[in-house]
């Protein structure tokens, strides 16, 4: 681990270490993109993803962030926007509760929603997206009411 947070803090500039170099850790130390995540942050070197958050984060808070478990209940209108913004903020772990699948109508105004989700599990289709959002958060889909 010593290795990995030597790597992180020499390819960090000013701090911050850049996607590409995150990806290039992966693939060096064989970890994922959480572990990778968790082992900047305890280093004091901040993932450019977050740098916007500086403004109101320190690294510290940002790691505290990324420790934090959240459940969301009910993956369309509200909650799959607050699961968006919560994997973009940096939470670690979303545990999102929905026991429905998205219809045509929720094409209009469920952000999780699109022609290729119709049909299959919000909670599903809440993963993909912060999979592809945040790879080092998890969501724990839970499909029950």
């Amino acid at each position: 681990m010593d290795r990995l947070k030597d790597y992180l803090k020499t390819h960090a500039v000013n701090d911050v270490v850049q996607q590409d170099v995150l990806n290039e850790a992966a693939m060096r130390f064989g970890l994922t993109h959480r572990l990778l995540e968790k082992a900047a942050l305890e280093s004091g070197v901040l993932p450019v993803r977050y740098q916007r958050n500086r403004n109101t984060l320190s690294i510290e808070q940002q790691l505290a962030l990324f420790q934090s478990r959240v459940a969301v209940v009910g993956c369309g209108g509200l909650g799959g926007y607050l699961i968006e913004e919560l994997a973009r903020l940096g939470v670690g772990t979303i545990v999102a509760i929905d026991p429905d699948k998205f219809e045509e109508h929720n094409l209009n105004r469920q952000i999780l929603c699109t022609l290729e989700t119709i049909g299959s599990p919000k909670v599903a289709a809440a993963a993909d997206r912060v999979q592809k959002i945040n790879p080092a958060v998890t969501l724990v889909p839970v499909r029950q009411a």
